[in-house]
């Protein structure tokens, strides 16, 4: 699928994918771990950015609240 991130985020289900940094748009779905501000998905690290953090962070306890 071809498009910005934007465009993609736009898109996606807000409760299952988030915007973690101007690159990457994550499923919270197969996070694996979240600490110190980077998430891990298949062993590849991807860091939240500063801006995105607090809200990461309260999107992705919902989330597991939710989906646990």
């Amino acid at each position: 699928m071809e498009g910005s991130l934007s465009e993609m985020e736009g898109i996606l289900d807000s409760r299952l994918f988030y915007k973690i940094s101007k690159q990457y748009i994550v499923n919270l779905r197969v996070i694996s771990k979240y600490q110190d501000e980077k998430v891990t998905i298949q062993g590849t690290e991807l860091k939240v950015s500063v801006r995105r953090k607090k809200d990461f962070e309260k999107a992705y306890q919902m989330f597991q609240i939710k989906y646990s």
